[in-house]
């Protein structure tokens, strides 16, 4: 992440590999405490369309790149 001088990190998990998702919880937490930038986890089964919805998904991805924005117009100010 500071190689790359990333803004934030958008991490998605195949809801079917339940056991990963605490590893990607504390590497979430570390990458936000330790780096300073926000991350995103999205969870769902893509194989499934009963599982998710495609916008709710879109919507918090929305979000979040409006979150990267406003922190890079505040570092430019």
């Amino acid at each position: 992440c500071k190689i790359m001088n990333l803004d934030g990190f958008l991490w998605f998990s195949q809801k079917a590999c339940r056991a990963s998702m605490p590893q990607m919880l504390i590497y979430k937490k570390a990458m936000e405490e330790e780096l300073g930038i926000p991350v995103l986890v999205l969870e769902a089964d893509l194989f499934d369309t009963r599982s998710y919805h495609a916008e709710s998904l879109r919507t918090r991805v929305e979000t979040f790149a409006d979150l990267l924005r406003e922190r890079k117009a505040a570092k430019r100010a």
